[in-house]
């Protein structure tokens, strides 16, 4: 709580600084972990404590993680935003390294210390699989990118069944199971309107007018052919293919 409070005291600091240009808001990254994927924050509370921009254009530009978090940190982050010379995660990073090689020292105050990325669950058949493994069901599936997402989802030709997982989530390894073996049962069947998707949110996130970040990871969303447009109908049912099934049909 103690750091938690010095934290947003440097994040008012620079908020005065910005109050006409730029509005900076805060949110419990705990309860929110999912959402965080939309700014392209990714790896949850252990990746506490983050920052990123809301932009309009759907952007994700996360405060880069090697540097401290302070007045002066945010500040440099926000100038840089606004001049152009930082649009991207990559663009973030390379802010970072610069101002850490500087000949002018950045100021160290509240350099956070984070827990590891957490590595994907182990691969055991029939219990815990990855999508891309070749297990049965794994090609029956289509991978959706954001360069992909239009040509993929937005197909009005098509009803599109889409899955949200991450390689890090262990409840989507297990879920991976059943959700190829869906796919694999309405390939064989010969459904030729229905496309069977999925997403991996780990390092990108769908547009975020789609709305389709809600909840916790995995996430199973129905998009119709005839409107594809939100709010989407998500399956809450448990991981079966049979109860799957019914509710795709």
């Amino acid at each position: 709580e103690i750091y938690n409070e010095i934290l947003l005291e440097e994040f008012r600091l620079a908020a005065k600084e910005h109050q006409h240009r730029i509005l900076f808001v805060y949110l419990n990254g705990v309860e929110h972990q999912d959402q965080m994927k939309s700014l392209g924050l990714y790896g949850g509370k252990e990746r506490l404590p983050s920052l990123a921009f809301n932009t309009r254009d759907g952007a994700q530009v996360p405060f880069p993680e090697e540097l401290p978090v302070n007045k002066d940190t945010i500040l440099q982050f926000c100038a840089d935003f606004i001049s152009g010379k930082v649009r991207s995660a990559d663009d973030a990073k390379e802010m970072a390294k610069k101002a850490l090689q500087s000949a002018l020292p950045i100021n160290p105050k509240n350099q956070a210390v984070r827990k590891a990325p957490k590595k994907a669950p182990a691969v055991v058949q029939g219990i815990s699989e990855q999508f891309g493994d070749g297990i049965r069901g794994d090609q029956a599936v289509v991978t959706v990118t954001l360069k992909n997402f239009d040509e993929i989802v937005l197909n009005d030709q098509k009803d599109v069944v889409l899955l949200l997982h991450a390689q890090d989530c262990e409840p989507c390894a297990h879920f991976a199971v059943y959700f190829k073996r869906m796919a694999d049962r309405f390939e064989a069947m010969g459904v030729r309107n229905l496309t069977i998707a999925r997403m991996d949110v780990s390092h990108e996130s769908p547009p975020k007018d789609m709305n389709l970040m809600v909840g916790t990871l995995p996430i199973l969303a129905m998009i119709p052919a005839t409107d594809k447009l939100p709010p989407w109908t998500f399956y809450s049912g448990i991981s079966k293919v049979q109860q799957m099934m019914k509710w795709v049909h």
